[in-house]
């Protein structure tokens, strides 16, 4: 049993305005020819919906797959391979994207990577579950997050990740 959802978010194009210019969805041709990175899976390496929308429209040649396990998390080692120029763009997680964004020393554009025509969700819910049958759990899990709302809203956007999968404005970054 789970609680409302307190959080929803999909993925995001994160790229530099000074390198590239706007990308508005999976079908733009420029990602025909730029480097795209994606974020990888499991232990089977399986693609992410991301990786799924590019090969359903042939964009394979020029992807480069993120492992899950390294030294560092996926999202920083996108951002540090955008700032090195390895990839042109990064297809991460909004929230995972405007949190490593907000941490370089560039400007990075983000923008809603949206797949209508995608059987597979492309964006999640973030939610509390509770055992089965525990409805008294359950509704005062529910009327926490739903009392606390405005400071959970104030955190995640103190953490620069509030709108990220729904705002394609450049994020300002530290000189």
């Amino acid at each position: 049993m789970t609680a409302p959802a307190w959080y929803e978010a999909g993925y995001v194009f994160a790229y530099r305005p000074d390198r590239v210019g706007r990308i508005g969805s999976y079908d733009d041709a420029a990602l025909r020819t730029l480097r795209v990175g994606v974020p990888l899976v499991g232990n089977d390496m399986a693609a992410t919906p991301p990786g799924h929308a590019l090969a359903r429209r042939g964009l394979t040649d020029n992807v480069i797959g993120f492992a899950p396990l390294g030294q560092t998390s996926v999202g920083e080692r996108m951002m540090a391979a955008l700032a090195d120029g390895s990839i042109d763009v990064a297809l991460l997680w909004a929230p995972q994207a405007a949190y490593f964004a907000g941490r370089q020393d560039f400007a990075v554009r983000l923008a809603p990577a949206r797949d209508d025509s995608a059987a597979e969700p492309q964006r999640f819910a973030m939610a509390v579950a509770v055992r089965q049958g525990d409805v008294a759990l359950r509704d005062a899990l529910a009327d926490a997050l739903a009392r606390l709302k405005p400071r959970i809203g104030e955190l995640l956007a103190d953490a620069g990740v509030a709108d990220a999968a729904t705002s394609p404005t450049p994020v300002a970054r530290r000189p």
